[in-house]
């Protein structure tokens, strides 16, 4: 596979589309910007603000279009009585006609805290804003939703709900915690990697690893495109390496597979790495006042761009476009 170019979106006028169009670059760049990290970059120079629909034509096919929300965390004191950021999201997804909808987690704040009535009801209020959606929406669970399987470990000795039963009643009133669905020949595979305790690396079981493998291989042999979907970081965004023994794992089947895309939210920061041919992308969050980007992603034939919308203002700039691995052949274990 060639090295990995970085486009610098700094053009202006439509000569700068009209050459973005023609070029699907890679990027070795970790990028802070977005709801936290203050980027020198101004968001005219990352891209043109053009609704991506409208790039598309019969010779540059869209093959597929989804919104990646995250960390919503409804209940939280700046999202009551209404959650204006969670609701104007829903209304952008909705007027770009973006295909599905992926949550990565964090969609109530207080379950975590409390496996109480009160709290659960955060995940109610959630449902009620995301069922105004006209295309369907899947959530990963964040460990503000189910919280932790073994407390005990937690040098802080803070006090958590009991994790069993928030699990429980995500898988009630959400989904699983663990999920695969197949989508215009795309494999979106989502992931519960929360940790054993608090401020800890993304864990995933032996099973569950497993069960990752097996999903890569069925996307393989049906020649599929596979997406992954976590809570936690998988990168450790300041070194550009896996962020703990079961990201590392899973880093290497990620290798393996040619997975062109792997994102998660839980650090509230808009970070993006390019990784043995893969982009790790973390999603901001829409917690706080002032927090209120969403990630657009849209995949062509050879490539995909990822985008970067106010849901407020509903305006959105284009931040990266990236190779698939052209070799299709799944690559030796190492």
């Amino acid at each position: 596979m060639k090295s990995s170019t970085r486009i610098i979106l700094s053009f202006a006028g439509i000569i700068a589309v009209a050459a973005l169009s023609e070029l699907c670059g890679g990027t070795d760049a970790m990028v802070t910007a977005g709801n936290e990290k203050s980027s020198k970059q101004s968001d005219a120079s990352r891209g043109r603000d053009i609704p991506p629909e409208s790039r598309d034509n019969k010779a540059y096919p869209c093959l597929l279009t989804f919104m990646q929300i995250s960390d919503a965390h409804v209940g939280a004191e700046d999202n009551e009585p209404i959650h204006k950021r969670l609701r104007a999201a829903v209304k952008l997804a909705n007027s770009l006609k973006v295909d599905l909808v992926i949550d990565t987690g964090d969609i109530a704040n207080n379950p975590v805290h409390a496996a109480t009535e009160h709290n659960f009801q955060q995940l109610t209020k959630y449902k009620n804003y995301m069922a105004k959606l006209k295309m369907p929406y899947y959530v990963v669970p964040g460990n503000h939703d189910i919280g932790y399987f073994d407390n005990d470990k937690d040098p802080r000795k803070v006090k958590f709900a009991d994790g069993d039963i928030l699990s429980s009643r995500f898988q009630k009133e959400i989904g699983p915690l663990d999920q695969s669905f197949v989508f215009r020949n795309y494999r979106f595979i989502l992931a519960n990697n929360n940790p054993p305790y608090g401020k800890q690396p993304g864990y995933l079981s032996e099973r569950q690893l497993a069960w990752i493998r097996h999903e890569l291989q069925r996307a393989a042999a049906s020649n599929q495109k596979a997406l992954l979907f976590l809570h936690v970081p998988v990168l450790d965004h300041s070194k550009n390496v896996p962020w703990g023994a079961s990201s590392t794992k899973l880093a290497k089947l990620v290798k393996q597979y040619n997975v062109p895309l792997v994102t998660y939210g839980h650090v509230h920061e808009f970070r993006r790495a390019e990784l043995d041919g893969t982009c790790y992308v973390m999603c901001p969050d829409l917690k706080v006042k002032g927090h209120t980007i969403v990630h657009v992603y849209r995949f062509y034939n050879n490539c995909f761009e990822l985008w970067n919308y106010n849901v407020l203002s509903g305006k959105g700039n284009m931040v990266g476009k990236y190779d698939f691995v052209i070799n299709d052949k799944i690559r030796s274990a190492r």
